[in-house]
C-alpha cells in the first residue's frame, strides 16, 4: 500500500461512525473499545490533514469533508467485502473429495 494512504482499519472505522453517529456503536460493530474508534479517526484525520468528526453533546457529527467521503467510502467498503466473498466462493478446481465407508477408512487409510 502507498505510504500516502491511510489504514484500512482507520477508514473502516471512519465509515462505522458515519453510519452510527457514535463511537459505541461503531466500536461494537468494528469489535474494539470507543476510544480504539477514536483514535483511529485521529489518526486518519491526521493522514488526510483535515478535521473528519466533531464532538455533539453524547453524539457525533461528521464535518463537510467527511460528509463528501462518505458514499464512496462506504462503497468501497462494500467492493471489498464483495471481494471477499468471491475470494471465498470461488470454487478450488483441483480438490478432491473422496468418501468412503468409515471401515474401510479406519482400516486402510486412517494408518496412512
Amino acid at each position: 500500500m502507498p505510504s500516502w494512504m491511510p489504514s484500512l482499519n482507520s477508514l473502516r472505522a471512519l465509515e462505522a461512525v458515519a453510519r452510527h453517529l457514535s463511537y459505541p456503536a461503531a466500536a461494537e460493530e468494528l469489535g474494539v473499545t470507543p476510544a480504539a474508534v477514536k483514535q483511529l479517526i485521529v489518526k486518519l484525520e491526521s493522514a488526510v490533514d483535515k478535521k473528519l468528526v466533531e464532538r455533539r453533546g453524547r453524539g457525533v457529527a461528521l464535518t463537510q469533508t467527511a460528509k463528501a467521503a462518505t458514499n464512496d467510502l462506504s462503497l468501497a467498503m462494500r467492493h471489498l467485502t464483495d471481494a471477499v466473498q468471491t475470494m471465498r466462493e470461488t470454487l478450488d478446481t483441483r480438490r478432491l473429495n473422496v468418501s468412503v465407508e468409515s471401515s474401510l477408512a479406519a482400516t486402510r487409510h486412517v494408518p496412512r
